[in-house]
């Protein structure tokens, strides 16, 4: 009997044994894990976090390509316009060969400058006097007479440049003005010419009735006004003032 009991009882605590074995390992598995999946979901959470910011750090690092794209993109037109514009800064083998037939070499350039000069600047003498006031003091006036060179000479005798086709008017002009010597004048539509009326400040009838600015070509008073006189190489142009209509300046008339 007592055999049957302890039987009974090694069979019994031998089941028993069997289930709680059983029950742990398929209760063990349940249970411990189950923190674990948790932290798989966390882990699988985070994972996710990180897979769903892989894409957008993805995305930027594929985007960064296209920006230095994007930058690269104009600076290529900017490098192609540098390379097109080297050519035009530094001329061409063709464009120097073009300049070299377009300009003559310098020996010839200077073999031609007489030329040029014959063609373009000529030369006068030109003066400006009125040295006929010089012993006329108590005929001016005490002003006009502080305004009368010692020497008689507005503007001394001296070469002048001219060019074909000028006046005696267009040298005297220019000349007073470079020289920063007054001058007034008036065009006379009768005489189609320029009238001078003042030089130096010295003005007509200053010194009477008679008194005025005239003028001589070598030695000659034409009967042409000053704008109508062409100039020719060589002329001696002189600008006189005159006490008695041009009688006391000692030149002839031409008539």
């Amino acid at each position: 009997m007592s055999k049957r009991i302890w039987i009974g009882l090694a069979s019994f605590f031998l089941i028993l044994v069997l289930v709680l074995g059983i029950q742990m390992l398929n209760s063990g598995p349940a249970m411990a894990p189950a923190p674990e999946p948790e932290l798989e979901n966390a882990e699988s959470t985070q994972s996710g976090f990180h897979l769903e910011e892989e894409p957008e750090i993805k995305a930027a690092e594929e985007k960064e390509p296209d920006l230095e794209t994007e930058e690269i993109d104009p600076e290529t037109p900017a490098e192609l316009e540098e390379a097109a514009e080297i050519p035009k800064e530094q001329p061409t083998p063709t464009e120097t060969d073009a300049q070299q037939a377009a300009e003559p070499p310098a020996e010839t350039r200077e073999s031609e400058e007489p030329t040029s000069t014959e063609e373009g600047a000529k030369h006068v003498t030109l003066s400006v006097s009125v040295k006929t006031l010089l012993d006329k003091e108590e005929a001016i006036n005490p002003e006009k007479w502080e305004l009368v060179p010692e020497d008689g000479w507005i503007f001394p005798a001296q070469k002048v440049e001219f060019y074909e086709g000028e006046s005696v008017f267009n040298v005297l002009l220019r000349e007073m003005k470079k020289n920063k010597i007054h001058m007034e004048y008036v065009m006379t539509p009768i005489h189609n010419s320029n009238y001078i009326e003042g030089i130096g400040n010295i003005y007509e009838f200053d010194c009477g009735e008679l008194s005025g600015w005239m003028y001589s070509v070598n030695d000659i008073s034409p009967s042409l006004g000053t704008s109508n006189y062409l100039l020719k190489e060589g002329d001696t142009v002189r600008l006189l003032y005159t006490c008695d209509l041009g009688r006391d300046l000692g030149f002839e008339f031409d008539e």
